[in-house]
């Protein structure tokens, strides 16, 4: 389940005094998830990497990683496809009037599919063309990279570095609010970072 919720609303509204949506965007091992962590702590709602829980369905209904990773070099679409309408299903679950931190947003997946084919396809361009983010955060890679090959992931260093560039350069043409968090010397201290993002 990629829906975390939070205990005491309160919290999340210490931050924020309006409700907002916020991506966690950029490259792989970026330090997404403890961000979402220590945020879920404070009482935003958070959605984890649903392209994770997609890979990890597929690992299931194929058999094993390596039937997952070709059907995915030899359906892009589908498989980015699968990914957007999952996320759509969990934002509509989610109350309007709540926070909620993404990691990732459904543009991360549209800059993801362009990178893998070149272009997308113009109705999956006009199922997210309204889809709109308030506050969006581009963590940037950290240097100590682990590919992760053995969870099925298939981005080395030098495609999550584009990625990163890439989803940053997407959601500043969106006209959202983005931020940029720069690699420190524990999760914590960038945690502190975006909080004065969110204050």
């Amino acid at each position: 389940n990629c829906l975390k919720s939070y205990d005491n609303v309160f919290k999340a509204k210490q931050f924020l005094l309006f409700m907002v949506r916020i991506v966690l965007s950029g490259g792989t091992y970026a330090g997404k998830t403890s961000l979402l962590d220590f945020l879920n702590a404070d009482g935003f709602i958070t959605v984890s990497d649903v392209g994770s829980q997609v890979i990890e369905e597929l690992n299931k209904e194929l058999g094993d990683i390596e039937q997952q990773r070709a059907y995915r070099a030899v359906q892009p679409v589908a498989y980015y496809t699968r990914i957007i309408k999952s996320q759509f299903a969990i934002e509509a679950k989610i109350d309007l009037a709540s926070n909620v931190v993404y990691d990732r947003g459904v543009h991360d997946y549209i800059v993801m599919l362009s990178m893998v084919q070149g272009s997308v396809p113009e109705e999956l361009q006009k199922l997210v063309e309204n889809v709109s983010y308030d506050i969006v955060i581009v963590c940037d890679v950290l240097s100590a990279f682990d590919a992760r090959k053995h969870t099925g992931r298939s981005f080395d260093k030098e495609a999550s570095l584009r990625l990163r560039k890439f989803t940053e350069e997407k959601y500043r043409s969106l006209g959202c609010k983005v931020f940029v968090l720069p690699e420190m010397p524990t999760a914590k201290q960038r945690y502190d970072f975006v909080t004065t993002i969110l204050r």
